[in-house]
């Protein structure tokens, strides 16, 4: 791309324009003549400086003096260096690289942005840093690397953003914006748009808020949804007109007109509208928006079956791209030319546009193939120079190595005699040295050695210390759960001592046989037992006893799952019943889980696997809370519950996998990223430390699993964990499936 092409483009890509200095000027510069004669007279080397930067900003400002702009560029940056004058040579550094970007030195101009970059960091001048971040972005872009381009334009995002400068951060949004255009990523072009949109809003810039709404409308019609892109046109032809910006009035009815073209509906407001911007065009001699102004009127003539006024159209804007190297647009002329001239029965011409459409088409991928050759060349040639460059410093370094060395040896011959003497004594200052540091190594080491246990014991500290803030939330629903059956034996007993007064006259009159007739004794002992219903009793007692003992053994299964849950994890791994182990934190979670959800398992035949049965606990304890916590947030207290969360459990090859998945409220990928994070939470202030998933996301790991999070917001959420299997050891439980 030749210079005034390039400085053409950076006037029409919507960008962040600080590229050159003079647009920061605060009034107009004196001539160059003037300049030169004032730098002749200073004798002050700031002074000069500044004078020479003057006339490199000024030579820049005609694509065919660069050359100039770059020699007065250099000028300025020595005599800044020599008075080390911080803002001159951050003012030739910045001068240069725009010299070079304009000549297409792409890698000297990327040196001299980062030259700038450092300078005015160092002056903390936030704004012409983001200048020479955007600069690079710009550089990149012209030479087509859209990668490179795209990843300058979004250090320069984060950077805007950090020092709160809307104005440079809504510039470096429209580029991104353009570039996601031009690499068809639609999607996050809008997006991008829509977050410009807001800040030319909040900026209340009209002007660039008109182009972004130009830019949108653009890649709507790229994906054929043209209501949405004549919408964001028409907003953008109210503001041009507003503002009386008739060059960008002209451009957008020409973009407006293609809109209704393509769109196949309201010919004739798309060719109003082209007619409209091709008037305008003319005044301005535009040749590039006038020939396409001419094309989509020669192409809507057609689809209105007025082939001869398509042809004229045609013809013309073929004549006015007459000495422009516009071969794309020419090209489309007389392709569209071929059918216009085939529709008149014109075949000879049709014919002849035809080829001719054929031949520019060759002409334009041989220019391509010949960038694409040239651009490897100069790789090539580029690399070969690093590679002259560096043998020559290696050979200037081995020169520079002899001459030094000659000098060195006669110096180490004179003082030879002095070091000899000295040698003894340092040789003994060293021994003591090492051995002074060798006890300093080892104190370090023992130290380094106490920190890691302390390390260590801080983090299975941390590990109970969370396990019991756990236990601690779901306290009252384990005493609810114990209280039942401690109730049922408390009840029971009752009614079995009423039962034994109801007995004791029957056990008093046993006491007392032997004192009356056997036969009166007999019939008295029948009339009690008949009276209070002795195999009634009986019956009862039995169903009472039975009922004590059922409550004594689920208090008893309770209190080994808290203890199994809140125990604490010493020494090595050990086989574990994994099934064993989610089934103890479900039991100990059942109080807070049954009024909120139901909970499904759907467990395979499992192998035991070597791990810590407490640290797992915990993993399944965070999970399950959190889904619980999820189902909460979306919907409200029911009777059935309508949250749902399954476990599943199941092996493959070398390893198990648990799914614990539940129907909550989900969670977006933009916090999904960050779930894993210590201390990162989405819950309100004191109800969560944000330690659960990042603990257990260092337990799986430092059991050689791994854990991951698929979710979308309002879609509930799934984690997976992976444990590996020791095939050493047996299988853990039976196939089940139940619904709790």
């Amino acid at each position: 791309m030749n210079p005034l092409t390039r400085i053409l483009a950076l006037l029409t890509i919507g960008a962040f324009l600080m590229t050159s200095s003079r647009l920061l000027a605060k009034a107009p510069l004196p001539t160059i003549d003037s300049l030169k004669a004032a730098a002749i007279q200073a004798t002050e080397d700031t002074l000069i400086s500044r004078l020479y930067n003057d006339i490199s900003t000024e030579y820049a400002q005609d694509y065919k003096l660069l050359d100039s702009a770059l020699v007065y560029g250099q000028l300025a940056h020595e005599m800044a260096l020599k008075s080390n004058h911080l803002k001159e040579k951050a003012r030739a550094a910045y001068n240069l690289a725009y010299a070079f970007d304009l000549s297409g030195q792409l890698r000297e101009a990327l040196d001299h942005y980062e030259l700038a970059r450092v300078y005015y960091t160092e002056l903390g001048d936030n704004e012409k840093v983001a200048s020479c971040m955007h600069g690079k972005g710009v550089a990149c872009y012209f030479e087509g690397d859209y990668g490179k381009s795209l990843d300058y334009y979004l250090q320069a995002l984060e950077f805007e953003r950090a020092k709160k400068l809307r104005k440079e951060e809504a510039n470096t949004l429209l580029n991104i914006g353009v570039l996601y255009r031009i690499e068809e990523n639609y999607e996050e072009a809008i997006d991008i748009y829509q977050q410009n949109i807001l800040i030319r809003k909040e900026l209340k810039d009209s002007l660039n808020l008109a182009r972004v709404y130009n830019n949108l409308g653009v890649v709507y019609t790229y994906q054929n949804k043209f209501e949405q892109a004549i919408a964001y046109l028409d907003s953008g032809l109210v503001i041009y007109k507003a503002i009386r910006d008739t060059f960008n009035l002209a451009n957008i009815y020409i973009t407006l007109g293609d809109a209704y073209l393509e769109n196949d509906q309201d010919l004739e407001v798309a060719r109003r509208h082209l007619l409209k911007g091709y008037e305008i065009m003319r005044g301005y001699n535009d040749k590039n928006h006038q020939s396409k102004a001419l094309l989509y009127l020669g192409q809507l003539e057609t689809k209105t079956g007025n082939h001869q006024k398509a042809r004229s159209y045609l013809l013309e804007g073929i004549q006015v791209l007459k000495g422009s190297n516009l071969e794309d647009v020419r090209r489309d002329l007389y392709k569209a030319l071929s059918t216009a001239e085939a529709n008149l029965a014109l075949y000879q011409e049709a014919y002849k546009s035809l080829h001719q459409s054929f031949q520019l088409d060759d002409t334009i991928k041989s220019k391509e193939k010949l960038k694409y050759k040239e651009e490897m060349q100069a790789k090539y040639e580029m690399e070969k120079k690093e590679r002259e460059i560096v043998e020559l410093n290696a050979q200037n370094t081995i020169s520079n190595l002899k001459l030094s060395n000659a000098r060195r040896n006669t110096f180490i011959l004179l003082v030879a005699l002095t070091a000899f003497a000295l040698l003894i004594f340092g040789l003994y200052r060293l021994y003591q040295k090492i051995k002074t540091q060798r006890n300093l190594i080892a104190d370090t080491l023992r130290e380094k050695e106490d920190i890691l246990d302390n390390l260590k014991r801080a983090q299975q500290q941390i590990i109970q210390s969370e396990k019991m803030a756990s236990l601690g939330q779901i306290t009252a629903g384990i005493a609810h759960e114990i209280n039942n059956p401690i109730s049922f034996i408390t009840s029971y007993t009752e009614a079995i001592q009423l039962n034994l007064k109801d007995i004791d006259p029957l056990l008093t009159r046993v006491k007392e046989l032997g004192h009356k007739d056997a036969t009166e004794e007999i019939k008295e002992m029948q009339a009690l037992r008949d009276e209070i219903d002795l195999p009634f009793l009986q019956q009862e007692m039995d169903q009472l006893l039975t009922g004590i003992n059922n409550g004594t053994k689920r208090t008893a299964e309770i209190v080994q799952n808290l203890k199994y849950f809140s125990r604490s994890d010493h020494g090595r791994k050990e086989p574990i019943n994994l099934l064993q182990v989610i089934d103890a934190t479900l039991q100990v979670m059942h109080n807070e889980l049954k009024k909120i959800t139901q909970v499904e398992k759907d467990y395979e035949v499992l192998p035991l696997i070597h791990a810590r049965s407490g640290q797992l606990n915990q993993v399944f304890f965070n999970l399950i809370s959190n889904a619980a916590d999820a189902i909460r947030a979306r919907y409200q207290p029911s009777d059935p519950p309508r949250g749902l969360i399954a476990i599943t459990a199941r092996s493959f090859d070398k390893e198990v996998f648990i799914s614990i998945e539940d129907n909550g409220i989900g969670i977006s990928p933009l916090v999904g990223q960050k779930v894993f994070d210590p201390f990162f939470t989405t819950k309100a202030v004191g109800e969560g430390a944000g330690l659960g998933l990042s603990m257990s996301h260092g337990i799986i790991e430092q059991h050689g699993g791994k854990i991951e999070l698929i979710s979308e917001l309002n879609q509930g959420a799934k984690f997976i964990i992976r444990l590996p299997i020791d095939r050493q050891v047996p299988v853990a439980a039976a196939k089940t499936s139940q619904k709790n």
